[in-house]
């Protein structure tokens, strides 16, 4: 709050602003900040919220202008000036105090008025901003409106990302402003009485003075939080103190005469009626207006409780989804958002507070059992809630509140409090997410079998999934709205260029060298963008049609995103983005896109955590889109196999597919589950199939049923019987649960003609999988949460305890010894990570030398091949141009030189690697099982302050060996991809040379010149592989110990932390809580 008034009062040079909160050492601040607390006694809090405001409206008018002041009169904060095009603005509406984006041709030479365009549909009024329109239509211009301008912009985007950080600070100023005029009051005079001013030994050097002003305002966020917790415990503390006029509640009588809550349907349709009446009206708005929060989460939530019983809530959703009542359509919504905008609430937010809202109502009514209550009573309805059996979610819905309690009595604590306020916010914004790659080929049924699994028929148009090209293409769940929603990347205008410039490359290739897969798709791609016959034209003439400009500007914008609630028009919306047709070319957007992301609603219990992403291939000759896809592949944990049932076993491409990929999913990645997915199990001839499986199927029975049933059960065992039999599975570390095969039919799912049970269509117990899969991962995050939480209480408790000199000493002496214990552990680590390098080592010594070997007759075996030659040499080419790999374009043929010359050194350390890098289970050597070895507690606490430092240090290892196993598996794939990295780097300028030979016998001297330098460079080559590998592992191990070190001494220096005299909130019934429920989590 002091320097957004320094600011407005002019103290802060408006050329040099200094963000003066930085500019005073922490011990400074805190014994600043210790006087402040000492000196505001309750007596005089209780005046200063007691006293009547005669001035509240003029205060707030004068606070509201002095922050548009602020961001007006300081231009040079916020906008950068580098001399672009101006071309769009962002603006508030005086009217509504909205901030909106408008085009710059719009306003007013004066900059304090705007054309507002007449439509009514907002995608209307966005389309027009985005395209610049002149403000007229039919030659009448349109009506102009007052605004408050705030800066220009080059860039609708660049608007759209101004507008958002315009409406943070609004909403962040507004809630100092009316939210909490008291302590504003109280917060400027103690300020005036001590300053907080540079001294030359702190300053320091002009700093962007846009981040600076960000970075205040995200202090007066915190010390918002902090006057909201010492607000709650002024009002608690004195019950007959009036409270402000902007957060006093409603009186009784006014509650009485609205006759809420509502609790039937029947309440809620005379409540409409009444509504229509304007007075009426009015009469809600003020007295909802007046129900206090602070946010919008905490203020439509008072709201809400207050209009609706949770019984009748569960009623609704917003939409009306399902067997829902749409909310959205009551007048009642809007009053709620009337209200809400009355405590400087957003719209937007509202809109998406209620959804929230709604959704949680079901848990909210089952945990909460209540609204407000006395925390005594709280205390024993909790302790005695827990004995009963929690879900994963019950438990979590009660641990934050009991973290919520703590954050809010944090207030008195001065120099541990942002600490501890920092970790409490960590843990709720920690997520987790398992990655599902789905491997199968256009036509196999993907799109339908996600329909099915998701619940929606035709949700994803027919053969998105790898339907044209390897755009990268995935699902996961909406869990804002109840949209469907598309998030579409694009090319940039620079990368699209290069890459046109590569497919005329192609099609202006005239020898006999020539890749006809990479001509066709040049074909495909510039024939589906710019129309028919384009592919004829030169590039130059190209440029000049209109359709290029046109994409030009639509590249202009690299995320697009398409939502609707309407399944069949967000089909509709997105097919141009991710579908290919030939019989009308032009106007399709796939060549243009890098990946998709569509989010689906109602998808919480199957998705929340999980990602499912199709892993399509290649063939591309785009380089970006072979990357993505790859980086993707190493992060799945687990992958679906699809393919139709009659291919199952007797089609290469899924098989070949995953053959090839076998490094990045298995020791270069972290899959640790398989399901081969058998679709379109009810298309069958029943004759036919009778007579082929030698059948005897009795006349009271459905034949195409059991004939369906019937191939399923062999399907399974033949898929079972050739995985097992196969390289495939030798190359996973993992258990003899690594594949489960599925017989699945969507049709006979959504369709019930063919008399089949749902569970025989094996939907279900796809979306069971799922279901357990995100289970286990909620209940995971569950865990980390509650045992986080138990430490940062053992640290306040710990704190708590500290109370005498005796006490503080035995700490200091308990830390040392800690400490002691760290530096022990760190070697004790460091020789066991030296053991598992030396191993590495000789293992990979192995393999230099059986590569150096057997590379020359490898390089033959793939460049060379004894098999007919004929269009061999368009194939050797293409290799030499992708640098040593190639894949056809409908998959059926993969060659890859630099896999193949890795293999021997990779096949010498497999074996070992798996047993240091397991995806899954314990082998005694393991990486991380060394790291969970690694603990600095070597002895029982001997009172209950040792008891709490030990317990919050114990908590602290656990969350920082939780980190570390994330980063050594994505460390790991970087680990052992770097062999076949080294030779790609090693090889690269002999495939260019290669791929320029032409003319007569070039794919001859191609063949030589490959066989010839993996001869001469291949004792170098190998050996860089092994020291490349070694040193990545070695880096590996000093970030482990770094990491631990590191974090580990921070958190020591925390638990000696010493508070002022103002005594902390006592934790230890909150600390009972958490272990009660942490004993259900274990059970």
């Amino acid at each position: 709050m002091y320097y957004i008034k320094e600011l407005s009062k002019g103290n802060a040079d408006d050329k040099k602003l200094k963000c003066l909160g930085n500019e005073s050492n922490d011990e400074d601040w805190n014994k600043r900040e210790e006087e402040t607390l000492a000196h505001n006694t309750e007596e005089e809090s209780e005046a200063s919220w007691s006293k009547p405001d005669k001035s509240n409206t003029e205060r707030r008018v004068c606070e509201e202008r002095d922050f548009w002041s602020i961001i007006n009169e300081k231009k040079d904060i916020l906008m950068e000036g580098d001399g672009r095009q101006i071309m769009y603005a962002v603006v508030t509406l005086q009217d509504s105090d909205e901030v909106m984006v408008v085009a710059s041709n719009w306003l007013t030479p004066d900059k304090k008025q705007s054309y507002w365009p007449p439509f009514k549909s907002t995608e209307k009024c966005m389309e027009a901003v985005k395209n610049r329109l002149e403000p007229e239509t039919g030659g009448k211009t349109w009506e102009k409106i007052n605004i408050s301008f705030h800066k220009d912009y080059g860039f609708f985007d660049e608007a759209t990302e101004g507008q958002k950080e315009i409406i943070e600070l609004k909403e962040q100023y507004n809630l100092l402003a009316t939210g909490f005029p008291g302590i504003l009051r109280q917060s400027t005079q103690d300020m005036s009485k001590n300053p907080v001013l540079p001294t030359p030994s702190t300053s320091r050097r002009p700093a962007d003075g846009k981040n600076d002003l960000l970075q205040m305002l995200k202090d007066i966020k915190s010390t918002v939080q902090e006057n909201s917790s010492m607000l709650k415990k002024l009002l608690k503390d004195n019950p007959s103190s009036e409270a402000p006029s902007s957060t006093s509640l409603p009186t009784r009588d006014v509650k009485t005469s609205l006759n809420l809550p509502l609790r039937t349907i029947e309440d809620v349709l005379r409540t409409e009626r009444e509504l229509s009446n304007t007075a009426k009206r009015h009469k809600y708005v003020q007295y909802l207006s007046r129900l206090g929060g602070f946010g919008p989460e905490d203020v439509i939530k008072n709201i809400m409780q207050r209009v609706l019983t949770d019984d009748l809530a569960k009623e609704f959703n917003w939409q009306g989804r399902g067997d829902k009542k749409p909310f959205s359509k009551l007048i009642l919504a809007d009053v709620i958002k009337e209200a809400a905008s009355k405590q400087s609430v957003m719209r937007a937010d509202c809109e998406t507070e209620i959804k929230k809202y709604l959704w949680t109502g079901i848990d909210r009514k089952r945990v909460c059992g209540g609204t407000k209550r006395k925390l005594d009573q709280e205390s024993s309805d909790s302790d005695s809630s827990i004995e009963s059996p929690l879900t994963d979610m019950e438990i979590m819905l009660k641990a934050k509140p009991v973290m919520k309690r703590v954050t809010d009595n944090l207030v008195h604590t001065v120099i541990m409090h942002k600490d501890i306020m920092s970790k409490i916010n960590k843990m709720n914004n920690v997520s987790k997410k398992a990655t599902i790659g789905i491997f199968g080929k256009s036509g196999e049924g993907k799109s339908s079998l996600l329909s099915a699994v998701l619940g929606t028929r035709y949700l994803l148009p027919s053969g998105c999934f790898g339907a044209c090209t390897a755009v990268v293409t995935q699902v996961e769940a909406n869990l804002t709205d109840s949209n469907y929603t598309a998030e579409i990347e694009l090319f940039s205008n620079e990368e699209w260029e290069k890459e046109l410039r590569d497919l005329f490359r192609v099609l202006s290739d005239e020898s006999e060298d020539r890749d006809d897969d990479m001509l066709e798709i040049a074909v495909e791609k510039i024939t589906a963008l710019y129309g028919d016959d384009a592919d004829k034209k030169t590039l130059e003439k190209l440029k000049n049609d209109d359709k290029f400009s046109e994409i030009k500007d639509f590249l202009s914008i690299n995320k697009r995103t398409i939502s609707n609630n309407d399944v069949s028009k967000f089909s509709s919306d997105v097919a141009p983005y991710i579908l290919h047709s030939e019989a009308s070319t032009g106007g399709w957007y796939w060549p243009l896109v890098k990946s998709v992301t569509f989010k689906v609603p109602d998808g919480h219990d199957l998705l929340e955590h999980i990602v499912l992403v199709d892993i399509p291939g290649t063939g591309d000759c785009n380089k970006l889109r072979d990357d993505k896809w790859k980086s993707k592949l190493r992060e799945c944990s687990f992958v679906w196999i699809v393919s139709d049932i009659k291919r199952a076993t007797t089609d290469k491409d899924p098989w070949g597919i995953l053959k090839h990929c076998i490094e990045e999913l298995g020791p270069g990645g972290e899959c640790k589950r398989i399901n081969f997915i058998c679709t379109k199990t009810d298309d069958i001839n029943p004759p036919a199939y009778i007579r082929s499986a030698r059948l005897t199927i009795s006349e009271d029975k459905d034949q195409k049923k059991v004939c369906i049933l019937h191939r399923n059960e062999h399907a399974k065992t033949r898929v079972k019987d050739k995985f097992e039999n196969s390289e495939i599975k030798k190359r996973f570390s993992t258990d003899d649960n690594l594949l489960n095969v599925f017989t699945v039919s969507s049709k006979a799912f959504f369709e019930h003609d063919l008399n089949m049970e749902p569970s025989e269509t094996e939907i279900p117990k796809l979306r069971d999988d799922l279901r357990i899969l995100n289970k286990n991962i909620n209940r995971e995050l569950t865990s980390d949460y509650v045992n986080e939480a138990r430490g940062v209480l053992s640290l306040i408790q710990s704190v708590q305890l500290d109370r005498d000199k005796k006490t503080e000493e035995t700490k200091v002496k308990v830390c040392m010894e800690l400490e002691n214990n760290l530096k022990k552990a760190l070697n004790e680590l460091d020789s066991r990570f030296d053991t598992i390098y030396t191993n590495l080592e000789k293992f990979l010594s192995r393999g230099v030398e059986e590569s150096v070997q057997l590379c020359v007759a490898s390089t033959k075996a793939i460049v060379a091949p004894d098999i007919d030659k004929r269009g061999f040499h368009k194939i050797l080419q293409a290799l030499c141009k992708n640098g040593g790999c190639y894949w056809s374009k409908n998959w059926d043929v993969i060659i890859d030189l630099n896999r193949q010359l890795a293999k021997h050194l990779q096949e010498y350390i497999n074996e070992y690697f798996n047993l240091i890098f397991p995806v899954t289970g314990t082998t005694l050597k393991s990486v991380q099982e060394q790291i969970d070895k690694f603990s600095i507690i070597q002895s029982d606490p001997g009172s209950p302050i040792l008891h709490h430092i030990q317990n919050f240090i114990k908590t602290e290892e656990t969350k920082l060996k939780a980190s570390l196993k994330r980063e050594v598996v994505d460390r790991k794939k970087d680990i052992y991809s770097s062999i076949q990295t080294t030779i790609e780097k090693q090889m690269s300028p002999y495939y260019e040379q290669a791929a320029a030979v032409t003319g007569i016998g070039s794919m001859k001297k191609r063949q030589e010149l490959l066989i010839t330098a993996v001869d001469e460079i291949k004792h170098d080559m190998f050996n860089k592989a092994k020291f490349e590998m070694l040193k990545n592992f070695n880096n590996l191990k000093l970030q482990i110990k770094d990491f631990l070190e590191s974090r580990l001494k921070r958190s020591l220096q925390l638990s000696l932390s010493k508070i002022s005299n103002v005594k902390m909130m006592d934790v230890s019934r909150e600390i009972e809580q958490l272990e009660r429920l942490a004993e259900q989590l274990s059970n």
